[in-house]
């Protein structure tokens, strides 16, 4: 009876460990990483002008975000399952462009706004928040409690060669300054960027190693997080 009790109580263990971990971290159908294409340019809004030159200031919406993207494995499966994605659209900043040279640019993100991209749970445990994802990481791991803002300051102007043509993409190498869990690091920034007369879109991910940024990776019972993932940005600007 004590055996069969002993059995019955480490079978629960495991049962509640496994649906903590999947209600913090378990992703499904984890969105793409950000693109160009993914940005429609169709209802673009703002000031359009005969040239790329002036401020863009970052505006608000569906295509506006920042976050991060990194591999799990579930209950010890070696095959990564889908990528936890979270991100917020809290993205503030401004890039100034004069002729073929983008002189600054600067970009806050509010960490405390993280929110897990999608949020599923299955429906045996809809009664448990998905919300636990997110929280977690407000007191551990990223500890946004304590490091609210992340932030990206441009070093030095970059040359584009040539002006940019409304609908053309270009490749830039942004080197500057990120502020990530209150470390600053020096890192290029591999961004794409299209000028589509009215507004600006940038988007580009960067590999993150969480040690490089003092960031523990997530302690949670059955899942086992990778030590690095990818930063994401997807920005739209208008014409200040």
């Amino acid at each position: 009876m004590r055996r069969l009790l002993r059995t019955g109580i480490a079978a629960a263990v495991v049962v509640v460990a496994g649906v903590a971990a999947w209600v913090v971290f378990f992703q499904d159908d984890a969105p793409p990483p950000p693109s160009l294409d993914a940005v429609d340019s169709t209802g673009a809004t703002g000031a359009e002008g005969d040239s790329i030159d002036g401020t863009w200031t970052v505006v608000t919406g569906t295509d506006t975000y920042a976050g991060y993207r990194i591999d799990e494995t579930f209950a010890g499966v070696n095959t990564p399952v889908e990528p936890a994605v979270a991100r917020t659209g809290s993205v503030t900043g401004s890039v100034d462009i004069a002729g073929t040279t983008v002189e600054d640019a600067a970009f806050t993100v509010d960490m405390t706004t993280l929110a897990s991209d999608p949020c599923n749970v299955p429906a045996a445990l809809s009664g448990l928040s998905c919300d636990r994802r997110d929280s977690y990481l407000k007191t551990a791991s990223l500890e946004t409690d304590s490091f609210p803002e992340a932030s990206f300051a441009l070093d030095e102007p970059v040359e584009l060669g040539t002006e940019p043509a409304v609908g053309q993409q270009v490749e830039i190498e942004a080197a500057g300054q990120l502020t990530l869990h209150g470390v600053t690091k020096a890192v290029t920034l591999a961004l794409q960027a299209r000028w589509d007369g009215t507004q600006l879109v940038v988007v580009g991910q960067l590999p993150i190693l969480l040690a490089d940024y003092d960031i523990a990776p997530p302690d949670v019972p059955v899942v086992s997080v990778e030590d690095n993932g990818q930063l994401e940005v997807s920005l739209v600007l208008a014409r200040s």
